[in-house]
């Protein structure tokens, strides 16, 4: 990599870089998210903010002297240009003392600021497990500084945790407020259980595009990713004057914001509407809260379509069912009354809107080539308790289709028969779900002979992840006195690859 534009690709090279030495080091992992974003000050100066976000549920734990339970890292981060270090510094990110284990899984944060010119440069990191010595990691990573000088631009998009008034010696004070940033190791995503999104931006030099105390206007908005339809629902603006650094902090309530792919886009506009800035960031957000409107169903005309040439009740009853998979929970709750109702037009008419909300121009082709891949996974994963497009590996297959690569183990001494599924890229043509690579899906078949084959970790977002799968996977075989539960060691006594595993390390997943 010989430049580092945005903040998504340089936090998931460390992330996955971090990753692979501590599989080297047959180390726990310390979950850390790193990221970075470019602002500039009154001076036309342009310096470097990283931000650190440590996973108290992936460090050592001790005891202190008052018999609370504290726990941290060590981080120096350093920049140096050609061979020669320009800046630095060094400080501990650690957890408050704990009086139980109940709080580990909190997250701790930090950031530090770096004048810096533009130019290339590189980043140096150090991490240590202040309570594990042993625990290090050394990165150093190439990325270019853009801002600086006169030219009307904007600071990087800033998506927060949380803002407050600032307070005094505050590392994360800007603009009169402390801006805890949101620290993420790939795209930003929004889950069902956040309201809000907030963010904050720096526009330069407008005056420089516009003359000096000119007014102009700021529009900010969310747009489809994928269609760039802007949502005028999640649409405002703000008035602003032409400025050396003009700062604008703003929120959405993003509580009806279905699930999707969406772009947060800041537009600054002179006098004649034209546009003089424009800056985007890419975010995922989950909704599974959101009540569907099935109202006009009952108006729906589906004479002589295929939903109308299916049937009778059983045909409709059952390939209903076959949905479930691939719904979302609002969906699938329909769907369950719909069962219950047994009402054959309501039904038919549901189908048919399901299938053209998927494919409006040719619903009957979608459906009937899902209907051949619920065949496939009855013939391979059915159970006899099940039928295969209800088990684990069935729902997986058929919301994100057939995995890249599958590592079957059905014979490794001490363990149950088990499966690791790659995905080299994670996508579903049915439902919203933020765009991956390589992610991973283990399941293992703790009913010995019986294909029933159990989820029992995945590092994709939205999945089951069990830190401690391998110790799941042992039933308990693996025993540590740590805090951690690390997983890795004995296996390697019995003859099992499941802590060399090329398909875990090719992921990323360490753990």
């Amino acid at each position: 990599m010989t430049k580092m534009m945005s903040m998504n690709t340089f936090k998931l090279s460390f992330f996955l870089t971090l990753l692979f030495l501590s599989i080297q080091l047959k180390a726990k992992n310390i979950g850390i998210d790193i990221s970075y974003a470019q602002f500039m000050d009154a001076q036309d100066e342009g310096y470097l903010e990283i931000y650190f976000a440590l996973a108290g549920s992936s460090i050592d734990f001790k005891q202190t002297s008052t018999k609370k339970y504290q726990g941290g890292v060590e981080i120096t981060a350093a920049i140096k240009q050609d061979s020669t270090f320009i800046k630095a510094d060094k400080f501990l990110l650690r957890s408050p003392e704990l009086n139980d284990t109940m709080s580990f899984a909190e997250a701790y944060i930090n950031q530090v600021r770096f004048p810096l010119s533009k130019g290339t440069y590189t980043l140096v990191l150090d991490i240590k497990d202040i309570n594990d010595p042993a625990e290090t990691y050394h990165i150093e990573e190439e990325f270019t500084l853009e801002l600086g000088g006169t030219e009307p631009t904007t600071s990087d998009l800033l998506f927060l945790d949380s803002y407050t008034p600032a307070k005094e010696g505050s590392v994360f004070a800007k603009s009169g407020y402390d801006l805890v940033p949101m620290v993420s190791s790939g795209s930003y995503y929004f889950n069902e259980a956040v309201s809000t999104l907030s963010f904050y931006i720096e526009l330069y030099n407008t005056s420089d595009a516009l003359g000096d105390e000119q007014p102009y206007l700021v529009k900010y908005y969310l747009q489809n990713a994928s269609t760039n339809e802007i949502l005028n629902k999640f649409a405002s603006f703000s008035k602003k004057t032409s400025n050396k650094v003009e700062p604008l902090l703003a929120s959405f309530n993003i509580e009806k914001l279905k699930t999707g792919n969406y772009n947060l886009v800041v537009e600054a506009l002179n006098r004649e509407g034209e546009s003089i800035i424009k800056k985007s960031a890419f975010f995922y957000r989950k909704n599974t809260t959101q009540k569907l409107d099935f109202q006009d169903l009952e108006n729906t005309d589906i004479t002589g379509t295929f939903a109308d040439l299916i049937g009778g009740i059983d045909s409709l009853y059952l390939f209903t069912r076959f949905l479930f998979p691939i719904s979302t929970d609002a969906e699938r709750n329909y769907q369950k009354s719909l069962l219950a109702e047994r009402d054959l037009k309501k039904m038919k008419q549901y189908f048919y809107v399901f299938w053209s909300q998927r494919n409006d121009y040719d619903p009957q082709t979608e459906w009937e080539n899902y209907r051949q891949r619920v065949r496939e996974v009855n013939s391979l994963y059915d159970s006899g308790l099940r039928p295969g497009y209800m088990t684990d590996r069935g729902r997986v297959s058929l919301v994100h289709g057939k995995p890249s690569l599958v590592e079957q183990r059905k014979f490794e001494p001490g363990l149950p028969p088990y499966e690791i599924w790659r995905y080299d890229q994670l996508t579903s043509r049915y439902l919203d779900v933020v765009n991956q690579s390589n992610k991973i899906f283990v399941f293992a078949e703790f009913n010995i002979s019986s294909n029933e084959y159990e989820l029992i970790h995945s590092n994709a977002i939205g999945e089951l992840n069990d830190r401690r799968w391998k110790v799941t996977l042992g039933g308990g075989a693996v025993k540590s006195d740590d805090l951690d539960e690390n997983a890795n060691g004995s296996f390697d006594d019995w003859g099992s690859r499941i802590n060399n595993n090329v398909l875990i390390q090719n992921s990323g997943e360490g753990r």
